[in-house]
């Protein structure tokens, strides 16, 4: 019994020593309010302080690097370097190339498309969404690096009808809208009422729904193929220590 007490005390020690000594962990931070904001340079917010408490209950060091979500979304694809990121959907798809912690790490709120009143109509008599995104007569606008709806993510799913406006946000992407530069985006019902928040004319855009949208989902942390499965480890247990659910 005291044998096995003195290893384990060994095996924890050498786990301190090594997390003291191992790089930090990269996480990528840009704009997705309410909850993750830029203040004077620095990634505030839930998403941020959620991660401060994981890296600190799995005793790592945290490096935030300024991003975007299509330069975070081409890092997870490439997987060589070391990274974790504030959550993102799981998908069939990105499970082939991303590794995701077992855990919900949020829940987003159901998409939507957002349009003007003039469109609305028209929209609505598309059966699926995948019948109204490969309609080349409109022409929408979306965020790089997002997954639009079922079967459409990813820079392959591209269509040549689609605004190429470099658009980092789904604010952004509405604002595209409501300034007439493309006739509807997607967004989720919290980064629509975020945009609203800060600009109420985009107040007169108008919403619905289609087959084929996602609903309100649950997100994961996703890190490279190249973080060490030890770190993952750590991060998952941490997790699981914290109280997160097991993600379905």
């Amino acid at each position: 019994m005291i044998r096995t007490l003195g290893v384990t005390l060994c095996l924890l020690a050498g786990f301190a020593v090594r997390a003291a000594d191992a790089p930090p962990v990269a996480v990528p931070y840009y704009d997705y309010p309410p909850k993750m904001v830029i203040l004077n340079g620095e990634p505030t917010g839930t998403y941020v302080e959620s991660w401060k408490a994981i890296a600190a209950k799995a005793g790592v060091r945290l490096q935030w690097m300024p991003s975007s979500i299509a330069e975070e979304t081409a890092m997870l694809d490439q997987g060589q370097r070391p990274m974790c990121n504030t959550g993102r959907l799981v998908t069939e798809e990105r499970r082939k190339s991303w590794v995701f912690l077992p855990y919900v790490y949020d829940w987003l709120a159901e998409d939507v498309i957002v349009t003007t009143p003039a469109l609305k109509a028209r929209i609505a008599t598309y059966p699926h969404l995948k019948d109204l995104l490969t309609d080349a007569s409109l022409h929408p606008t979306f965020v790089g690096g997002l997954a639009i709806g079922e079967g459409f993510e990813g820079a392959n799913t591209k269509r040549s009808h689609w605004r190429d406006l470099d658009v980092k946000s789904e604010a952004q992407a509405v604002r595209m809208v409501g300034a007439g530069r493309a006739d509807y985006t997607l967004s989720n019902r919290d980064q629509l009422a975020e945009a609203i928040r800060h600009d109420p004319a985009l107040g007169q855009l108008v919403t619905l729904r289609l087959p084929g949208m996602y609903p309100r989902t649950p997100v994961s942390i996703a890190c490279t193929r190249g973080t060490p499965p030890a770190l993952i480890e750590a991060l998952g247990k941490a997790m699981q220590d914290l109280g997160y659910e097991p993600a379905p």
